[in-house]
This record gives structure tokens, C-alpha cells and sequence, in this order.
């Protein structure tokens, strides 16, 4: 098995330098986490630049009070409308002659938070507590969600693995036929090694190339978006990758692929392999949608229902391993 390592290895390596040199395949892969780090730098930077809550500005001690021990920052003035036309506050508690009045001028990313939005809620049940007013607002404290998943952090890990595994498809087929069109699959094949190396050597440059980075990313997204669960969507995607570089791969081989379309007699040997491959992998994501119990132990059908941690991976892998076979039956055969 030893001596099998070293054109392993050397395959592997070429087929990620291709890979590398695709400026296409390249941006493709990459683009996702370059975007998703860009935009939430950005975010960083305008929720950073809003700077802290301007106090609230109230004329009367007792209600100053009771702000501040409800949490509230509180600027104490005789003119609590001034200050928030100079700017000194953002909130203000007014006597308006008949009634107690709450005047709320929000800047920046105060205009959009949610938690602001809470905040100014409670301050004016707060308010109509000392005033004693007959209309009250009960405020529930926040839930812990820090066991939870929010639904948009989940559909964003949902919509990368997705996205990767179609990748990981695309880049399978399209570099197998390319392969059998430019004569490097019979060279490869001439080597004086088993004929299940090169697909072995394919597939593991595939998964390296797309999967590390997906993985790579899942576990950001889970560490800066509060994800539940970032071990659980990465594995599975790398699973749903491996079944993807493996569904890609034997899309192309056996007897029934031909380097021109069967119908026209153009070189377009590559549309008849290709849909065959996305209709397969489209049909296990259609498992997930449809039971949801049983997607999650698949690959694929686990990035569309809440996937297993492990499950999906060792399927995949399962799944690649069928494949490696087939591709040695069919060694004995002229090879994959």
C-alpha cells in the first residue's frame, strides 16, 4: 500500500493546482466566506460607529429614579425637551401640562434595532407606573436563546451547504469530462497503478478543496452569529460535499457517457452527465424536504432538514466508497 502514496498524493496535489489555476472554480469557492466576512465587517462597523444609548432626559427625581434602577442611563434637567433637541438625549420624559409624554428621537443604528426598540417599550412602562396610569405594559424579561438557533443563522448555514454541494457536483463532472476530452484520464490510466487511484486521487482533492473551505466557514458563522449547533452543520455539509464530489464522479463513467450529444453531434458531452448528476443530488435534497426524519441521517437531504452531527458524513463517506469500487470493476474494464 505504501508505494501507492506517493502517485496518491502527487495526484492529489495536481488536481488542487488545477484547481487552484481555474480563476473560475477559484472565486466560486472562495467568494461565499470573502462576501459573508465582508458584510458582517461592514455591520460591525456601522452598529460600532452608532456608539452607546444617549440617556434619557427627565425633569423629576422620583422618575429619575426609578429609571435608573430599571437600568436606564438618565440625564436629570429642568428642560428634558431642550436636551433632546440639542442632542444631549435621545429619549425624553415631558410634562406636557395634562399628561406625562415619552419622545423618542432614535439615531444611527438605533433607527433598526431590535433591542432598542425593547428598551423604549420598557421606558414607557416605566413611566406609566409612577404616573399610575390605568393602561400598564407588562415587559417579559429577554429569553436565553444561547441554546437555540436563530432561523436566519440556520437558513444561512443551510443556504452555504447547499451552495458547496453543488459546487462540489459542477467541479466532480466537469473535471472528469474534461478529463476523458483532453486524454489526461488515458494517461493517468497508462500509469503502472490501480486503475481506482485517479478517482480516489479526484475526489479526495475535491473534498479537501471545497469541503475545508465550507467547513471553515460553518464554524464562523457559528462563533460570530451565535450558531447552536456549528459541529452538526459542518460535518453534515462536509458529508453532503463528499456525496456531491462522489455522485460528480461517477456521473461521467461507464458506457453510456460519449464525448458528443447523442442528438446534435456537438461536443456537449458534458450536459448529459451533468443533469443526471443534479437530478440525483436534487433528489436527495428532496428526502429532507419530504421526511425530515430520515434526511437527517443522509447526506445531501441533511442540509435541507436539521441534520445528524455524524450521520450524514459517514453515509457520504459510505456513498464514496461505492463509488471507489465501482470505479475498481470497472478498472478490469479500460478503467474509470
Amino acid at each position: 500500500m505504501r508505494p501507492l502514496l506517493r502517485p496518491l498524493w502527487a495526484w492529489v496535489l495536481a488536481d488542487l493546482a488545477r484547481l487552484a489555476r481555474d480563476g473560475v472554480a477559484l472565486r466560486a469557492v472562495l467568494a461565499p466566506p470573502v462576501l459573508l466576512a465582508g458584510t458582517l465587517g461592514l455591520t460591525g462597523v456601522v452598529v460600532g460607529s452608532a456608539g452607546p444609548d444617549l440617556p434619557v432626559a427627565v425633569a423629576a427625581p422620583e422618575l429619575a429614579r426609578e429609571l435608573e434602577a430599571a437600568g436606564f442611563a438618565v440625564s436629570l434637567t429642568d428642560d428634558p425637551r431642550a436636551a433632546l433637541d440639542e442632542g444631549a438625549a435621545d429619549r425624553a420624559v415631558v410634562w406636557s401640562g395634562e399628561a406625562w409624554a415619552v419622545h423618542a428621537r432614535p439615531r444611527g443604528w438605533a433607527r433598526w434595532s431590535g433591542r432598542r426598540a425593547r428598551a423604549d417599550l420598557q421606558l414607557e412602562a416605566v413611566v406609566r407606573d409612577h404616573v399610575g396610569a390605568r393602561w400598564r405594559i407588562d415587559v417579559p424579561p429577554m429569553p436565553d436563546t444561547r441554546g437555540e438557533q436563530p432561523a436566519n443563522v440556520a437558513l444561512l448555514a443551510r443556504i452555504l451547504s447547499v451552495l458547496y454541494t453543488l459546487y462540489a457536483v459542477v467541479l466532480a463532472v466537469a473535471s472528469t469530462v474534461r478529463d476523458r476530452e483532453t486524454g489526461v484520464h488515458e494517461a493517468r490510466a497508462a500509469a503502472p497503478v490501480p486503475g481506482w487511484l485517479h478517482p480516489l486521487a479526484r475526489g479526495l482533492a475535491l473534498t479537501v478543496g471545497v469541503g475545508a473551505v465550507l467547513v471553515v466557514t460553518q464554524l464562523a458563522v457559528g462563533a460570530l452569529l451565535g450558531h447552536a449547533r456549528p459541529v452538526a452543520w459542518g460535518t453534515s455539509g462536509l458529508g453532503a460535499v463528499v456525496m456531491g464530489v462522489a455522485i460528480g464522479l461517477a456521473a461521467p463513467t461507464g458506457g453510456s457517457w460519449q464525448p458528443l450529444g447523442p442528438f446534435t453531434g456537438a461536443p456537449d458531452g458534458l450536459s448529459t452527465p451533468l443533469s443526471r448528476a443534479l437530478v440525483v443530488t436534487t433528489a436527495l435534497g428532496g428526502v429532507g424536504v419530504v421526511l425530515p426524519e430520515v434526511g437527517a441521517w443522509l447526506p445531501v437531504a441533511g442540509v435541507v432538514a436539521e441534520p445528524a452531527s455524524m450521520a450524514s458524513l459517514t453515509v457520504g463517506l459510505v456513498g464514496a466508497w461505492v463509488v471507489l469500487a465501482g470505479a475498481a470493476v470497472r478498472a478490469g474494464r479500460g478503467g474509470w
